[in-house]
């Protein structure tokens, strides 16, 4: 968050309200966390079938828990961010930058 406070302190600056912020900050937590879990799954997934010698159903199940968690764990963590958003400093953030 401390890196992206200046483009955030602009994006306030230039208009967008606080609600499309908070909707910009949740939708990036949520992108991310579905590539890397989708990653992980994907890789993971991959690796058991090599070990396990077919793919099976209980390992896509475990896959596909395995990018849900990845999607909820980074959308848990953006809430912190995302309650914070209103107390940036803008005028201080946009001096530094």
């Amino acid at each position: 968050m401390s890196e992206r406070s200046g483009e955030l302190a602009l994006l306030s600056a230039a208009g967008w309200p606080d609600n499309l912020l908070r909707r910009l900050v949740a939708t990036e937590a949520v992108a991310l966390g579905l590539l890397g879990g989708a990653a992980g799954a994907g890789l993971g997934l991959g690796a058991a079938a090599v070990f396990a010698g077919a793919l099976t159903a209980p390992l896509v199940w475990c896959a596909a828990i395995a990018l849900t968690a990845g999607v909820a764990v980074s959308a848990i963590a953006a809430t912190v961010p995302i309650a914070i958003l209103h107390r940036l400093p803008i005028a201080q953030l946009l001096a530094e930058e």
